[in-house]
């Protein structure tokens, strides 16, 4: 969760998408990490954090760094 290669990704996509409102944050961040659209409650609770953070960049990198440490990411299936 801590390393140095996730916190710079997590940047990169942050940056990558910075002009997209955050619900469209939101979606393409899980389909670019995930492969797969939010449910419906992973939006909710994501724009919500977002919302909480006024979508500053700082809350973006956050939500990046969370979904590229989700179980979804990190095991193979």
């Amino acid at each position: 969760f801590n390393s140095r290669i996730a916190a710079q990704q997590a940047e990169k996509l942050a940056k990558t998408h910075s002009t997209l409102n955050d619900e469209q944050y939101v979606s393409v961040l899980f389909e670019h990490v995930l492969c797969r659209q939010p449910t419906v409650e992973e939006r909710t609770e994501c724009t919500s954090y977002l919302k909480l953070f006024q979508g500053g960049t700082k809350a973006r990198v956050q939500l990046a760094l969370v979904l590229l440490n989700h179980n979804d990411f990190v095991t193979i299936r």
